[in-house]
């Protein structure tokens, strides 16, 4: 509707964001379902690209891809976040069925099944490289932002 009113847009679409994986920890094990390879981006990477982008209005295009600077599966974000955050986690990834499973009983749930099974085997392509012109590229790794969330957790104490 927006696009059709003849409103001026800018969309941003950022893939996946790394600061949902400390979202996925409960209890002593950081739980996830799926195997895709997805560009990663920071939360402040997406912001500096946001912030230029209304610096620059004119040379911004409507819809802005946001992919982070290195694609990695589910399973190895995982692996590298609990390495450089905590090494005492756990890794546990639900199958589908589990999670369709207990969607009979969840409407939440049912919602993520219905997603994971969308996006199960999608590979996440490159498509961000005139935002990474126009807006920068960004530059946090996952190591990075898992080396830096336990940096500011041991400082909260």
């Amino acid at each position: 509707m927006i696009v059709a009113s003849g409103i001026p847009y800018t969309f941003f679409a950022p893939t996946h964001f790394m600061e949902l994986l400390p979202n996925m920890i409960e209890g002593r094990a950081l739980q996830w379902v799926g195997k895709v390879r997805i560009y990663w981006i920071s939360v402040e990477d997406y912001a500096r690209q946001v912030v230029k982008a209304f610096q620059q209005p004119d040379a911004v295009p409507n819809d802005v891809p946001v992919q982070g600077p290195e694609a990695i599966t589910v399973r190895q974000a995982m692996k590298l976040f609990v390495a450089n955050y905590d090494p005492t986690l756990k890794i546990r990834v639900a199958p589908l069925w589990v999670m369709r499973l207990i969607g009979l009983f969840n409407p939440r749930m049912r919602f993520v099944a219905h997603l994971l099974a969308y996006f199960g085997n999608y590979e996440d392509p490159f498509y961000a490289r005139r935002t990474w012109k126009d807006l920068g590229k960004p530059t946090t790794t996952l190591v990075d932002f898992a080396k830096a969330l336990r940096r500011e957790t041991a400082a909260a104490g």
